[in-house]
């Protein structure tokens, strides 16, 4: 009786491990327990507001950046129905339609976001859904910084062509040996910017306005 015990609860235990183990996917708990921290610090580390539900739209995580951009507490979300604590979200379409959304506007608790929508998917069954958002003016700087950069890059490759072409004439008049003609040409750049400087200092007396609108003529010029 004592030996089968033993067997019973060897059996038991080694059937109860393996299902265990399946459960946290082939990991071990020291493992897991490793990769959850991970998970936390790497959520609260990212600055793009991020929720997740389960299948039954329950709120199962998010990350301190969704409750900055959302004005909410993780305390008051967390675990609670998703269309109970955000009215506005729609997260939970994703879980009938099975279809992953991309660069969506939306507005959620008050702010107008754009949103990114996957499917949690566990063994080819869908568990849940998580979302990654961004406040929309965010958006909306980068990309009118970026359209700045490119306009300045575009200047400068302009900038440069023209030097370049300058150069070029100049090259190719040193060798016709037309001297005069290259003086001239170097004398009609430094010309038109010594008489903008003479015309300033006489009609404007205040040095600073003058500089400011030296500068303004540089910028209009370019």
């Amino acid at each position: 009786m004592a030996l089968l015990v033993v067997l019973a609860n060897a059996v038991i235990s080694n059937f109860t491990a393996r299902r265990f183990q399946h459960a946290i996917l082939g990991f071990e708990p020291e493992e897991f327990g490793r990769l959850y921290m991970e998970l936390q610090v790497t959520l609260s580390t990212i600055k793009e507001g991020i929720i997740s539900i389960d299948k039954n739209s329950h709120i199962t995580s998010i990350n301190q950046s969704a409750c900055q951009i959302l004005n909410i507490k993780t305390e008051q979300v967390l675990h609670g129905h998703l269309k109970t604590v955000l009215p506005d979200c729609d997260l939970a379409d994703v879980l009938l339609t099975h279809h992953a959304e991309n660069d969506v506007d939306a507005i959620l608790n008050g702010q107008a976001i754009i949103a990114n929508r996957q499917l949690i998917i566990v063994e080819g069954e869908v568990v849940g859904a998580v979302s990654s958002f961004r406040l929309k003016n965010e958006i909306t700087e980068l990309t009118k910084q970026l359209s700045q950069i490119r306009e300045y890059a575009d200047l400068l490759r302009s900038q440069t062509h023209e030097h370049r072409n300058k150069l070029n004439t100049i090259s190719g008049l040193i060798q016709l040996g037309k001297t005069t003609e290259v003086l001239c040409l170097i004398g009609q750049e430094s010309e038109r910017y010594q008489y903008l400087i003479q015309f300033l200092r006489e009609a404007i007396l205040e040095p600073i306005i003058a500089g400011v609108l030296l500068g303004k003529s540089e910028r209009a010029k370019e």
